[in-house]
């Protein structure tokens, strides 16, 4: 996810995803789209899988990104192109590999992680509406120059990889687990701190920043990342909160 750079702009974008919050929530009461959470008979085990499985595989790419560069490097911009894509989705594989071997093992199918038939069309309206809004608000007082791009085609697919691995980990693997277990509110709100914090690293590799910098760049994320939490709450399908996540990220490269 992108930092929100100054803290006037975490305020605004707070505002703002406080805003969708209201639109979403006013559209759920009158879509009624089926909410149950994800359910195991045994939840504890299935949340502690899920745990320590995501801090696994975040571990993992943490390990990548600080072999990436040395303190100071800078050499490790991203580049728009298919092997910038192959590469995220690499990454995005190797992230997720611990939870889907954890859920292979607690014989937990795809549905359990929001890749399902359920609220599709709900999920699709309100993603669309929210991307749309998104692009027309990241445009309030700049001026847009929309030539598409080649590469920015390629940056498309490579927001889309983070978006929907990050919110399959996040969001549909561990928040709907951790729900099961400690119940909505606790289960939200420790998957959206987690993602938050998840940054770190790469707003240390990628950005050069030192490690308290990273950490208060990641901490702005926790609005946004509460936000994707609640709306996968509301939809219980991934292509919600993936859809959405690709296009916030994306917006900053128009």
């Amino acid at each position: 996810m992108s930092d929100p750079g100054t803290w006037s702009d975490f305020f605004s974008q707070t505002a703002w995803l406080i805003f969708f919050a209201f639109f979403l929530e006013f559209a759920a009461r009158r879509w009624h789209p089926d909410s149950r959470v994800f359910s195991s008979h045994l939840p504890a085990k299935s949340a502690l899988a899920a745990l320590s499985s995501t801090i696994i595989g975040v571990g993992l790419i943490w390990l990548i990104f600080f072999s990436m560069s040395s303190p100071g490097d800078t050499s490790t911009g991203q580049v728009w192109n298919l092997s910038g894509v192959i590469s995220q989705a690499i990454l995005a594989a190797i992230m997720l590999a611990p939870a889907m071997i954890a859920m292979y093992v607690n014989r937990e199918g795809p549905g359990s992680v929001g890749f399902t038939t359920k609220n599709i069309g709900f999920a699709l309206v309100v993603a669309g509406t929210l991307a749309v809004a998104s692009f027309f608000e990241a445009g309030k007082g700049r001026e847009w120059q929309l030539s598409f791009t080649v590469a920015q085609f390629w940056s498309f697919l490579h927001y889309a990889v983070v978006g929907f691995a990050e919110e399959t980990l996040f969001r549909g693997y561990l928040q709907s687990r951790l729900e099961n277990w400690l119940g909505t509110v606790p289960g939200w709100l420790i998957a959206s701190l987690m993602m938050a914090l998840a940054h770190i690293a790469q707003r240390m590799v990628m950005s050069d920043m030192v490690f308290v910098d990273a950490l208060i760049s990641s901490l702005k994320l926790i609005s946004i990342s509460l936000f994707f939490g609640y709306l996968y709450m509301r939809t219980r399908n991934i292509l919600a909160p993936g859809i959405v996540h690709t296009f916030a990220n994306w917006l900053g490269t128009l």
